[in-house]
């Protein structure tokens, strides 16, 4: 139905995600989207894409990368 774009701090022990945004428009060998970070510290954080069904539920586990964020 849908997939979603969320991020928590790396040192976040209470595991909180917070929302960055939805998209339900299929993709094929192209962009997901894309996430603003220039409101957030620079840090560690980590970065999960989420594929919801139609029925609310989690076909797949979700994908978590580290990402580095550096603000020059």
């Amino acid at each position: 139905d849908y997939y979603k774009f969320e991020y928590r701090q790396e040192a976040d022990s209470e595991d909180t995600w917070h929302w960055i945004a939805s998209f339900n428009t299929p993709v094929v060998d192209g962009l997901l989207g894309t996430w603003d970070v220039s409101g957030l510290a620079a840090g560690v954080y980590a970065l999960r894409l989420t594929v919801v069904n139609m029925e609310g539920n989690y076909p797949y586990p979700p994908c978590e990368t580290i990402v580095q964020i550096a603000h020059h």
